[in-house]
């Protein structure tokens, strides 16, 4: 039995895309070959047929790949595009230009999937040929599209983006009050913090190809006066929505708990609103847990 190079793999998945022509592959040498209707050689018991794709296999993997999509906004348009009726595998496409994240995202999760189809093909014939089975490759789809972004230190250059996202999260927070309401909100944790650019603050940024913000985690160095101890405050931890759902506040998590370690901190903290705590989970595979809890009462809301 051929063995399953890269390349191999590469020349299956083109061949099994053309949905004009039948292709089998030797099974000494991984070669792929066009069946002919006029060529009875390749019609051979020897030969292998390739899996099989159809367009309703596509149709599939594009519903699977939406369904994992944790982006609202994102879903529903591709969703729009598949239901169309008419032309979906190019309304889909042409959906997806515009947005290179989302796109490199699509083209990683189709590539993993038929390289596992391709995978469980291989295996099965080896069986058939009474040889073990190999292992299928672990998928590393959601890194390899983190790896477009740059994590880095913010170093306080123009703050004035840092505070505009930030206040644009916490509008977010308060979307529910009256728009006066949300701005004494706002102005009052304004307030209560030291400015973005100031030297107890710390700012880990998520940079997109084209050098954009896309999201930032924001801290405050602080010191516990009964422990006389100093720790971190987390204040604020925001991805901007057309790039949520990728694993980058996850990743902007990490860089802070690295260089926590780095600095010999021993203690995070943090405070956000209970909107935020959605996403729990993230900060729980951390190693983040529940200490207290703090209500309010606002009297300007009575």
């Amino acid at each position: 039995m051929f063995k399953l190079t890269p390349e191999i793999i590469d020349q299956i998945i083109f061949a099994m895309e053309d949905q004009e022509n039948s292709f089998v592959v030797n099974p000494d040498t991984g070669g792929l070959a066009e069946v002919r209707d006029d060529d009875e050689s390749l019609k051979d018991e020897k030969y292998i047929e390739i899996p099989e794709w159809r367009p309703v296999d596509g149709y599939r993997l594009m519903e699977s790949f939406i369904s994992g999509l944790h982006n609202p906004i994102y879903r529903q348009q591709l969703l729009d595009a598949i239901a169309s009726g008419r032309k979906v595998f190019r309304n889909f496409k042409n959906s997806l230009k515009g947005n290179a994240v989302l796109e490199r995202k699509w083209f990683l999760y189709k590539e993993r999937e038929l390289k596992r189809i391709i995978y469980e093909w291989y295996n099965t014939n080896r069986e058939i040929q009474g040889l073990k089975k190999i292992q299928i490759p672990a998928a590393e789809t959601e890194d390899l599209v983190l790896s477009d972004f740059v994590f880095t230190r913010w170093h306080n250059n123009n703050p004035a983006i840092i505070a505009e996202l930030d206040r644009k999260a916490v509008f977010g927070w308060y979307k529910g009050f009256e728009p006066e309401v949300a701005e004494k909100l706002y102005n009052k944790r304004i307030s209560n913090l030291p400015d973005i650019d100031d030297k107890s603050s710390i700012v880990f940024t998520a940079q997109t190809p084209s050098d954009e913000t896309a999201g930032f985690i924001w801290v405050i160095k602080k010191k516990k006066t009964v422990i006389n101890t100093q720790y971190f405050l987390i204040v604020q931890l925001y991805v901007i929505e057309e790039y949520r759902g990728l694993g980058i506040a996850k990743a902007l998590l990490k860089h802070l708990v690295d260089f926590t370690l780095k600095e010999n901190i021993n203690l995070i903290d943090i405070a956000l609103p209970d909107s935020l705590f959605e996403s729990i989970s993230i900060f729980e595979s951390f190693g983040f847990r529940t200490v207290s809890k703090t209500l309010e009462l606002n009297m300007e809301q009575l």
